[in-house]
């Protein structure tokens, strides 16, 4: 029987890498031919056009690692879902500036020669994850930001309702 959970975790650690020919046995041990992914930024169709994605994105950094936090799959649906973030240094920066950035991928199973195999793939990213990981200002956004937000928007709903304006407004 195949162990999706295993999988799920070769298959970040085979996408988060440099290793571009890790990246491509990655996509063809797990991805179906006619794959679609979905990222934030663009779609692609087919297993060469995701290895095209891929590759881009392992050959514009010097460091490319994930750090995997949750895994979890759904018998019934067919899904995985892969909480981790990328840790990378992009070469546009000199190869030298640590970032990280939080996502989620989901991904959508299906029987194909006798195994399960990936033929939807979706990243989700956390926008706010690269200020929160950034080494300056991670700490600002974290102990600064997040608190003149919170006052903010919880004192201006209080305003707002206390004059009424929630009452005129339709709902």
């Amino acid at each position: 029987m195949q162990d999706i959970e295993r999988d799920l975790r070769r298959v970040v650690n085979g996408m988060v890498t440099t290793d571009q020919d890790l990246c491509r046995k990655t996509l063809e041990t797990y991805y179906t031919e006619d794959v679609e992914l979905v990222h934030p930024f663009l779609l692609a169709h087919g297993r060469e056009q995701m290895f095209e994605v891929f590759q881009m994105w392992t050959g514009s950094q010097s460091v490319l690692t994930p750090e995997i936090f949750h895994t979890t799959y759904n018998e019934e649906t067919q899904t995985g879902i892969v909480e981790f973030a990328q840790n990378f240094n992009p070469k546009v920066l000199g190869g030298i500036v640590p970032l990280k950035i939080r996502l989620l991928a989901v991904v959508k199973w299906r029987e194909e020669g006798g195994v399960k195999k990936i033929y939807h793939h979706r990243d989700i990213h956390v926008p706010t994850s690269v200020i929160e990981y950034s080494p300056v200002l991670g700490s600002i956004y974290d102990t600064i930001y997040r608190d003149i937000a919170f006052k903010v928007l919880t004192k201006s709903y209080q305003l707002v309702d206390k004059v009424g304006i929630w009452n005129v407004m339709p709902a």
